[in-house]
C-alpha cells in the first residue's frame, strides 16, 4: 500500500493529520536527548521527544529487529480503500528540523539590562521558515532619544517624558536640564539645575530661564551675638557665601589659645575673639563708616583686632578702651612653616625675601610664633561643578599706616586667606597654582597684604599728605571708620583675592587679622586693623591666584 506523508505547513495548511501527535516520550531541546535517534526525535517546538512516524518501538527486540517498516510493508490498522486511496498518516515527522515552519518564537534582548519591557522597549522574535529552519530576528526595540510631552516612555527608564541624560551631569533633559547636547551651549555637562550661575558667559547655568543673573544674597536680617556658632554663619554669609554651596562656618582665634605676660603678669588668653555690649571685635553691616558701602547683598563681613566701630592707637596700656581684646594664639601651622625662620613674611617691597617654595617645617626646634588679638573665620565649600576658581572682595585697614610701613621692626599687622584646595595635586602642570604656602593675601610679587603695600602702590585710601610713596588716591572713604582719627590713617581700598579650585571637590578658606611684635607692656594689643570681606563669587576656568587691585 502506498504512503503518503503529510506535511502541515502554517494554519493555511491546517490538516487533519496535524492534530494527532506521537506518543511522548520525555522532554528535550535536541535530538539526541531523546535517545536512540533512529526511533525518537525531539519536537522542538514542544520540546518533547516522540516516536518517528512509521517506527514502531515494540517491534525492537535482542534479535536485531530495528521495527523499521519498508514503505511497501502494510501497517496494522492499514488497508486499502474502495476507491483505492491510502490512509493518511496520522503523525508528521519533524526529524531533522529545526522548528514547525510557520511557528514564532522570541529572540533573546539585546539592549541595556534592565530596559527590557519597560516603555517601548521590548525584544523581538523569529519566525520558522517552510525549510523548518528560523528566519532572522526583527522588531527588537532599544531605548531611543525621549521625545518630550509625548506621554510615551521611548528611553525606557520606567518614567514618560523625563528624557534621557545625553551629557552624562545627572539631569534629564525633558524636566530639568536646559542644555543636554552641544548643540545647545558649549559645555552642556556644565549647565543645569545643580551649576553656579556663572556672571558674564551668555548662558543659563542653572537653567532657571534667566542668563547670567546675580546670585540673591543670603545676608538678609543675618545677626552677630556673643555666640561664636551663629554669628560665624552670619558672617560668612555677609562674605557671600551661601548655601548649597556653603558647608559650614567657625569663627575663632588664628590657632590655639596660649598665655602672655602683661605687665610682668601672666595671663591666659580668652578662647574666642573678644565681644560684649562696648567691644565687639566682629560685626555685619551695609556700611564701614560713612561712606563705604558693602559690594553685595544687605551686608560685608568685619573682622578687626579691636573694637571694629573705633579702632585705638594706644600703646601705653593694656586695656579694652586701649584696643587689649584680651586674646593670643599661635597661627596655622601650614602657613608659619612655610616662612623663613617661622616669622611673618617681610614685604619684598620693603626689603624682605620673596617667597620661597623650598622652605618646610621651618618652626622645628623653634618657640611657637605667637601673634595678638587674633581672630578668624573659617569657611568650609561644595564647589560647583562648573567652578574653577573664585574671588572675594577684601578691604584692609590699619591705624599702623603710614608709621610702620617697612618698619626694621615687626610691628606690621598681617591679614592672610588660606586657601585649602587639590586644585596643585590635580593640575600639577598649570600655569597658575595656588600660592605654596596656601596664603593668597599677597600680591603678585609676594607682598603680604599689610601696610607695607604701600611700596607697591596697594595702599590706595590714605591722605595724600602722609604718601611718600605716591599710593594714595583718596581719604574719603576713612570718613566715620575710626581710622580718620589720630592724624589720619589708611585702607588699601577694594581688593580682589583669587584662587583656583578642582570642580566638585571641597575646599576650606581661612581668614585671619592679628597683631604682632611687643610694646612697653608687652606683646603688642594696640594699633588694631581691620579686615573686611564682601562679594564672594565662583569663576569658570583657571584664574591667577593671589590678590590685587579691584578692576
Amino acid at each position: 500500500m502506498e504512503k503518503f506523508l503529510l506535511l502541515c505547513i502554517g494554519a493555511a495548511f491546517a490538516c487533519a493529520a496535524c492534530s494527532q501527535t506521537e506518543d511522548v516520550v520525555g522532554e528535550c531541546t535536541v535530538d539526541a536527548d531523546c535517545g536512540d535517534t533512529s526511533i525518537y526525535f525531539c519536537d522542538k517546538v514542544r520540546q518533547e521527544c516522540r516516536e518517528k512516524a512509521g517506527v514502531d518501538s515494540d517491534q525492537f527486540s535482542d534479535d536485531g529487529n530495528t521495527g523499521i517498516v519498508d514503505d511497501d510493508q502494510t501497517l496494522p490498522g492499514e488497508g486499502t480503500q474502495p476507491d483505492g486511496e491510502t490512509d493518511p498518516l496520522q503523525d508528521v515527522d519533524y526529524a531533522g528540523l529545526d522548528c514547525t515552519p510557520g511557528a514564532t518564537e522570541k529572540c533573546a534582548y539585546t539592549g541595556p539590562a534592565g530596559t527590557e519591557d519597560v516603555g517601548t522597549c521590548k525584544a523581538g522574535s523569529r519566525l520558522c521558515k517552510t525549510n523548518g529552519t528560523w528566519g532572522n530576528c526583527s522588531g527588537e526595540i532599544q531605548p531611543m532619544y525621549e521625545t518630550c510631552d509625548n506621554g510615551i516612555d521611548e528611553d525606557c527608564d520606567g518614567f514618560t517624558d523625563k528624557g534621557s541624560d545625553l551629557d552624562g551631569d545627572g539631569y534629564a533633559y525633558c524636566t530639568e536640564d536646559c542644555c543636554d547636547s552641544a548643540g545647545d551651549c558649549p559645555n552642556p555637562e556644565l549647565v543645569n539645575p545643580g551649576a553656579y550661575e556663572i556672571a558674564g558667559n551668555g548662558i543659563d547655568d542653572d537653567c532657571d530661564g534667566t542668563a547670567d543673573e546675580k546670585t540673591d544674597p543670603c545676608d538678609n536680617g543675618v545677626l552677630v551675638s556673643q555666640d561664636v556658632a551663629s554669628s560665624a554663619i552670619s558672617l560668612a554669609r555677609s562674605a557671600g557665601f551661601c548655601e548649597p554651596w556653603l558647608l559650614s562656618a567657625t569663627l575663632g582665634l588664628a590657632g590655639t589659645p596660649v598665655s602672655e605676660t602683661i605687665n610682668g603678669s601672666s595671663r591666659m588668653s580668652l578662647p574666642n575673639p573678644y565681644y560684649d555690649g562696648n567691644y565687639q571685635t566682629y560685626t555685619v553691616n551695609g556700611k564701614f563708616g560713612n561712606v563705604l558701602e558693602k559690594k553685595e547683598g544687605f551686608n560685608m563681613a568685619i573682622l578687626s583686632t579691636g573694637p571694629w566701630s573705633l579702632p585705638t592707637m594706644n600703646a601705653n596700656v593694656a586695656t579694652l578702651d586701649a584696643g587689649d581684646m584680651r586674646t593670643a594664639s599661635t597661627v596655622p601651622e601650614d602657613w608659619i612653616n612655610r616662612q623663613p625662620n617661622c616669622v611673618a613674611p617681610k614685604a619684598p617691597s620693603c626689603g624682605g625675601v620673596a617667597p620661597d617654595p623650598n622652605v618646610q617645617n621651618s618652626c622645628a626646634g623653634k618657640p611657637q610664633f605667637v601673634v595678638q588679638d587674633p581672630i578668624m573665620l573659617t569657611v568650609r565649600l561644595k564647589v560647583p561643578p562648573n567652578a574653577g576658581s573664585f574671588r572675594i572682595n577684601t578691604y584692609f585697614c590699619s591705624i599702623e599706616f603710614p608709621t610702620t610701613v617697612c618698619s626694621t621692626s615687626n610691628y606690621n599687622d598681617f591679614f592672610i586667606a588660606l586657601l585649602d584646595s587639590t586644585f596643585n595635586t590635580v593640575n600639577p602642570t598649570s600655569a597658575n597654582p595656588n600660592p605654596f604656602d596656601k596664603n593668597l593675601a599677597k600680591d603678585a610679587i609676594g607682598n603680604p597684604v599689610g601696610v607695607d603695600l604701600a611700596p607697591a602702590g596697594l595702599f590706595k585710601v590714605c591722605d595724600e599728605s602722609d604718601d611718600q610713596w605716591n599710593s594714595c588716591t583718596s581719604s574719603a572713604e576713612l570718613s566715620g571708620t575710626g581710622f580718620d582719627l589720630y592724624g589720619g590713617h589708611g585702607c588699601t581700598g577694594w581688593l580682589v583675592t583669587q584662587g583656583n579650585v578642582v570642580p566638585g571637590e571641597e575646599i576650606t578658606l581661612r581668614f585671619a587679622v592679628f597683631e604682632q611684635g611687643t610694646v612697653a607692656y608687652g606683646p603688642d594689643h594696640s594699633w588694631d586693623s581691620t579686615i573686611l570681606l564682601d562679594n564672594f563669587e565662583w569663576l569658570a576656568g583657571e584664574t591667577k591666584p593671589g590678590t590685587g587691585i579691584q578692576e
